[in-house]
């Protein structure tokens, strides 16, 4: 059994995941990973494309949002972020 943070080992970078807005701050939103039972974190910068005008344009607590992983941070949590279009 994992902490749930560190967990989800089965997750690399570059994967498409389904997540659900757990809380939400001034630095991004705290999601939950259900199909790999592990948290995640999404910069605000990777909310909306640095288009962000305020706390008002996140996506709610209980918003899935369809995500990438961008890889972990030095305590191990995954970074996520919007799945951008190819150019």
């Amino acid at each position: 059994m994992h902490d749930g943070v560190t967990g989800g080992s089965d997750v690399d970078a570059g994967t498409r995941v389904r997540a659900v807005v757990v809380c939400v701050h001034v630095f991004g939103v705290g999601v939950y990973l259900a199909a790999h039972e592990v948290f995640g974190h999404v910069n605000a910068p990777e909310l909306l494309e640095g288009q962000l005008a305020g706390l008002s344009d996140y996506p709610s607590v209980g918003a899935v949002l369809d995500l990438i992983v961008l890889g972990r941070s030095g305590t191990g949590q995954l970074r996520l972020g919007r799945p951008r279009l190819a150019h």
